[in-house]
C-alpha cells in the first residue's frame, strides 16, 4: 500500500505467466498485466530518455 500511494505499479508479463503455468488469481489485486514484459520495459526506458 505504501508503494502504491507513491505511484509505484506492479506489472506482470502475461507471457511469463503462461510459460510458468501461473494464474492471475495467484497475484495481488493491484497487479497490472502486460502482454509482453520486454516490450513494456522498452517502452518505459524510451519514455525516460
Amino acid at each position: 500500500e505504501d508503494l502504491k500511494s507513491q505511484g509505484v505499479t506492479f506489472e506482470v508479463c502475461k507471457i511469463t505467466l503462461r510459460n510458468r503455468k501461473l494464474e492471475e488469481k495467484q497475484f495481488i489485486p493491484e497487479v497490472v498485466y502486460t502482454p509482453s514484459g520486454v516490450q513494456r520495459i522498452t517502452q518505459l526506458q524510451s519514455r525516460e530518455g
